[in-house]
């Protein structure tokens, strides 16, 4: 687990939907972004959510990521930051693989 603050971000304010294939019960919703400050206005809001998407923002395919238009809007779900690397959770993984 690397996202370990979006995690409890879902589970702190009861991110879950109903599940229809599986009898009704519900499952997590997916956070791709952290929780830290991505340039923006230092917190969310309705129209723009915090955070960096910690898959997106390692070094590989970096660049090709930040030439689409979501991963270079910090308020997209799929913001890669502004530069591989730049998130403590992936250097904490880069430097444990290192």
């Amino acid at each position: 687990m690397v996202n370990v603050d979006g995690l409890h971000d879902i589970e702190a304010n009861n991110r879950y939907r109903a599940s229809s294939y599986d009898g009704g019960s519900s499952e997590i919703l997916p956070r791709r972004k952290n929780l830290n400050d991505n340039g923006g206005s230092g917190r969310s809001s309705a129209n723009c959510e915090l955070g960096t998407d910690l898959n997106r923002n390692y070094a590989v395919d970096w660049k090709l990521n930040d030439q689409t238009e979501e991963s270079k809007n910090p308020c997209s779900e799929f913001f890669a930051g502004l530069g591989s690397f730049t998130e403590p959770e992936t250097q904490a993984m880069r430097a444990f693989l290192d």
